[in-house]
């Protein structure tokens, strides 16, 4: 919702069951009148759920997922939806492949900052090929395991920043977290910086 007060368009994605609070939560901290994110449900590995949001024909320019990697038994339908995504929006159509039985997707964001392909690359990588960024806790052996898994599917992970919470928060029970980008390596990756799809005000990064 961050993002969204910072004028990018923005689709918020929860299990069905939980979507009625996104939307009390958007109605609680935007004006009802001019832009605001939308909510929508979606199960990773649900091929409907995934076409519903990209039924309008747009492309994304981020995937912003929080605290998404501590159930490993859904990593590989969390990969097969963003995929799917990435997929989409590289080839201009609905491309999903077979799903996995449906599985609850955690708090996740999907968002547009409404800015052109950047300059450069070749004609695939000009597209709106969204770039994937994930908040993941250094909790006990979590980011490990997403971590392994992803890379055995074809993925790499860049660490763009580590948070110290416990120093942060000054709460000794909070945990790191590590901002990471998610990549797949089979796809174009899209050039420019993170920052440049950004609408004004940046990635909430600390500088």
């Amino acid at each position: 919702m961050a993002l969204a007060q910072l004028g990018a368009e923005v689709v918020l994605t929860d299990q069905a069951v939980l979507v009625p609070l996104l939307e009390q939560n958007v109605a609680a901290s935007f004006p009802a009148e001019g832009r605001h994110p939308s909510a929508a449900p979606l199960l990773w590995g649900n091929c409907e759920d995934l076409q519903a949001i990209l039924s309008s024909g747009r492309g994304f320019d981020l995937v912003i997922g929080s605290d998404i990697g501590y159930d490993w038994d859904v990593h590989e339908a969390l990969l097969q939806t963003l995929t799917s995504l990435l997929t989409h929006s590289l080839k201009d159509h609905e491309a999903c492949s077979a799903p996995a039985a449906a599985v609850p997707a955690a708090d996740a964001a999907v968002a547009d900052a409404a800015s052109a392909p950047a300059a450069g690359g070749d004609a695939a990588s000009k597209r709106l090929v969204p770039r994937i960024v994930l908040s993941l806790p250094r909790r006990m052996d979590e980011f490990e395991r997403f971590e392994a898994h992803a890379v055995q599917k074809g993925w790499s992970l860049e660490v763009l920043e580590e948070v110290d919470l416990p120093a942060e928060t000054g709460d000794p029970t909070c945990t790191p977290v590590l901002v990471v980008e998610l990549r797949c390596n089979a796809m174009p990756v899209r050039p420019g910086a993170l920052r440049s799809l950004l609408p004004s005000g940046g990635l909430g990064l600390r500088r």
